[in-house]
């Protein structure tokens, strides 16, 4: 497997976690699980609030996600730049080198634990801090999970060998 096919398949997998992510948010929605937007202040989904540019390699910074206002992100100190994207599907994206380019102008900015989560030309902010208060609630009620970890192989050793 060459190179560009590995980079091919790493944004492919990248992608199709970001959906899963989006029907989970669907599924709750449409369950009732999830209840309207609370009274945090929007302006912590800001790019300017953490001190960011608006745009990164001429994309839109739709919010910046942190521990501040998302529950169960990660590590402190993460952010996860919502990037909108202009291409208008998945096909485009990937044949694309927006990918690249996002990571190497995300790396600039001097934060290692900054990711980046992209979304469509179809999205708006108010509607991702609404789901995203909603998320904070669940998790806020049921607590953070984890999807799987590592596999680990081997054999255990009793120490007479």
């Amino acid at each position: 497997m060459n190179a560009l096919q590995t980079r091919f398949d790493q944004r492919r997998l990248m992608l199709i976690v970001g959906s899963v992510i989006a029907i989970v948010f669907a599924l709750l929605l449409s369950r009732g699980v999830l209840s309207s937007q609370s009274g945090d202040s929007m302006a912590r989904y800001l790019p300017a609030y953490y001190g960011l540019p608006d745009t990164i390699a001429g994309y839109k910074v739709l919010a910046v996600m942190t521990s501040e206002n998302t529950e169960c992100i990660g590590i402190p100190g993460q952010q996860r730049l919502v990037i909108q994207v202009t291409e208008p599907d998945l096909d485009h994206y990937l044949s694309g080198d927006t990918y690249d380019v996002l990571q190497k102008a995300v790396a600039a900015l001097g934060n290692s634990s900054t990711t980046i989560m992209i979304t469509g030309p179809g999205a708006d902010f108010e509607t991702l801090v609404s789901e995203n208060e909603r998320w904070n609630q669940v998790r806020k009620q049921n607590g953070c999970f984890k999807l799987g970890g590592p596999i680990i192989i081997g054999t255990e050793t009793t120490g007479k060998e």
